[in-house]
């Protein structure tokens, strides 16, 4: 069980992308699954039950300290290569939608 942290700011991702998301964690059993389009991760982002606690009392960097502290640990984070640009696309402005 997990939830996915999907910032509302990246509307264009694919059901595809989440799909795949969300098969990567059941397949692996990894405590952080992470969309990649390139090389660059982007979102939404899986986290297992057994994160949660560190996502919520983290003090500083949020999701991304936790990501790098569980990297630590091999096969705790994995990437899952999507090709769908949307998980990058982050909208803050009418700039940024119009792009």
């Amino acid at each position: 069980m997990g939830v996915l942290l999907w910032p509302v700011d990246h509307p264009f991702v694919t059901l595809v992308s989440v799909l795949a998301v969300l098969d990567g964690a059941r397949l692996s059993g990894a405590a952080i699954v992470l969309p990649q389009f390139g090389e660059r991760r982007g979102h939404p982002a899986y986290f297992a039950r057994d994160s949660w606690r560190e996502l919520l009392t983290v003090p500083d960097g949020g999701a991304r300290a936790v990501i790098a502290q569980r990297a630590a640990v091999q096969g705790a984070v994995m990437h899952i290569p999507v090709e769908d640009p949307g998980v990058l696309r982050d909208i803050d402005t009418r700039q940024d939608l119009a792009g």
